[in-house]
């Protein structure tokens, strides 16, 4: 699975910003930018 993907399914799971950061290991700036 690729990491936008994840950061997506992620966020469909509810979960913050911050718990995806922990999870897929990118920064708040990569994450946002994917959300």
């Amino acid at each position: 699975m690729y990491k936008w993907q994840k950061i997506k399914a992620l966020q469909r799971q509810g979960k913050s910003i911050k718990e995806i950061m922990r999870i897929v290991k990118l920064s708040r700036n990569t994450v946002r930018k994917y959300i």
